[in-house]
């Protein structure tokens, strides 16, 4: 979540919407060990003119684990290469 929010605001983008399918993220956000992660979000959300949290199901969520999956095995392929 913290880096797609920095890269967000690297983007200049002025509104955006920030959706999780991990209730798991939430509960380890009151964690106090999340503490700076939960620091640096807050300071770069500044930047934006609105900006929302919000936990979704799971089913609602399958678009973005796809594009996930193919971002992060084009990584490992340009990790090995």
């Amino acid at each position: 979540m913290r880096e797609a929010v920095k890269k967000s605001k690297e983007l200049g983008f002025r509104h955006i919407r920030c959706e999780s399918d991990s209730a798991d993220q939430l509960i380890k956000a009151i964690n106090p060990d999340l503490y700076g992660i939960i620091s640096d979000i807050r300071l770069d959300c500044i930047a934006f003119d609105s900006i929302s949290f919000s936990w979704i199901p799971r089913l609602r969520n399958q678009d973005a684990d796809v594009l996930d999956e193919q971002a992060l095995s084009h990584i490992a392929v340009l990790a090995t290469a």
